[in-house]
Parts: C-alpha cells; sequence; structure tokens
C-alpha cells in the first residue's frame, strides 16, 4: 500500500475513547496512534500484532529523513509505551491503562511490530455501535495537537450537531493551568484549532463561550457541521489532503 492509500485508511474508535478517556499526547503521538487504529481491520478479534515499514512510519507521521529514523521511531515509541491513559469501565469507573501490550522493533528489516494493550481492544475492535469514523488524513492534516483533540471530540458528536463542555474538561487536552481563562484558550487553543479544522477536515466548527452560574465564562458550546461535495472533503477532497506531502501541508497551515 503506497502512502496516499495509507493516509486515506478509515480510522474507527468507540466513542468512550474519544469522549471519556483522559490521555495527553503531543501531536506527532497523536499521529502515531491513528497510524495505528488506522491500520486495526473490522475482522480483527483483538491481540494481534500490526507490522509497520518504517520508512512508511515515517513519511505518515512526519518524522524526518534524516538518516536517524531508526532511533528517531524508537524514542517516539517509547515515549508512547510510557503514557498511560485513563478509560471508562464497566462499572462506571476509571481505569488507568498503558496504550500497547508490545512493541517491536527491528532495524535490520526496518520494521515495527505493535500490538494494543488489552484494556485498549475494546475501543479500537468493538466500533459496531457508538463509534466515530473518518479518513486518517483528516488528523495527520491538522498540525496543532489540540486541534487534533477537539476534531476528534467535535466529530464525534457530529450527528448531534451541537455539544457543550466545560473550559475545565479542555485539562484533558494537556492544556496548561492559564487556560482555564477564556481569553487564553481563545487565542491558544480554539482559534487554532477552528482555522485548522474548518480548512483541513470534512466538518466545520464554530463556538461560543457560556457562562453557566458565573460571571465569567465556564463552558464552550460547538456547533459542528459536515462539509459534502467535492468543494471541501467529500471524496475528492480527502483525496487531495491525502496527496500533500509534509511540507505541504505545513506550509498550507502557515497561511491560516
Amino acid at each position: 500500500m503506497n502512502i496516499k492509500d495509507m493516509r486515506e485508511l478509515p480510522v474507527r474508535k468507540n466513542n468512550l475513547l474519544i469522549q471519556k478517556a483522559r490521555y495527553k499526547l503531543t501531536a506527532k503521538q497523536f499521529d502515531i496512534i491513528t497510524h495505528m487504529v488506522a491500520k486495526v481491520k473490522p475482522t480483527d478479534k483483538g491481540g494481534e500484532m500490526y507490522d509497520f515499514s518504517i520508512a512508511d512510519f515515517c513519511k505518515v507521521c512526519g518524522i524526518e529523513k534524516n538518516g536517524k529514523e531508526y532511533q528517531t521511531v524508537k524514542k517516539e515509541l517509547q515515549a508512547l509505551a510510557d503514557k498511560s491513559i485513563w478509560v471508562p469501565d464497566e462499572d462506571g469507573g476509571e481505569e488507568l491503562t498503558r496504550w500497547f501490550d508490545r512493541v517491536k522493533v527491528n532495524k535490520e528489516c526496518g520494521t515495527i511490530q505493535v500490538s494494543f494493550h488489552s484494556s485498549i481492544w475494546k475501543y479500537v475492535y468493538d466500533v459496531r455501535k457508538c463509534f466515530t469514523q473518518y479518513p486518517a488524513s483528516c488528523s495527520y492534516a491538522l498540525g496543532s495537537k489540540y486541534s487534533k483533540y477537539i476534531y476528534d471530540f467535535c466529530k464525534s458528536y457530529e450527528e448531534l450537531g451541537t455539544i457543550t463542555v466545560s473550559i475545565e474538561e479542555f485539562s484533558k487536552y494537556d492544556c496548561p493551568n492559564s487556560y482555564t481563562e477564556f481569553k487564553n484558550l481563545k487565542q491558544k487553543v480554539l482559534e487554532v484549532a477552528v482555522k485548522e479544522i474548518n480548512t483541513l477536515t470534512d466538518i466545520t466548527i464554530s463556538y461560543e463561550p457560556v457562562k453557566i452560574k458565573s460571571r465569567k465564562y465556564t463552558h464552550i458550546c460547538f456547533t459542528i457541521r459536515r462539509v459534502y461535495g467535492e468543494k471541501r472533503f467529500g471524496r475528492e477532497a480527502n483525496r487531495t489532503v491525502a496527496l500533500m506531502t509534509r511540507t505541504e501541508l505545513d506550509e498550507l497551515r502557515n497561511t491560516l
């Protein structure tokens, strides 16, 4: 499979992983998870080891080709392996777990093998209902980690069309404490996310700050709309982003 097709693979996630789980990732780590989730097939049962070409992995995830790809990939995977994630359990509580069960890197063969942790299986394998699906290219195209988080979140409420979330909830996106002030959140997170998502993905979003039993803004109300047709992010527009190189995407984002 070529790089263009890899970027168009569908990403499927259980909505609980998007809406309720709590984890903190960098933009590059988010891309790595996206790449791995896109490899999961509907017929998989859980526990599979997924093979990746290091060269393809670097191209898709934006890791520069500088002769140190092997060490870079190992470093990124180790950082991800050390990341914890809180996932909801069946009793209404939370379970602290990790993303991966096993990670193997073979420098001579130029390959990576990864299996998801058993606690994560149902969120990437069991997606028969209450799940969100989108082309991987939509997430790859976004430069800010906050844009990736907010795209995931808003995409999961696309059918509803609107969702109100507490500003405090943005702490799970690894926002600094100062971002609990709306003006900081607006400047550093929301405005960047709106511009990127509305230009580079298959939805458009807008937002309004809301005051609930307070003199200051406490919540954000997002409005989500699907964009249809070839003008932007029907099938043809998705392919356009999938065909872009990382440099071209960076240049496009810099014009926003």
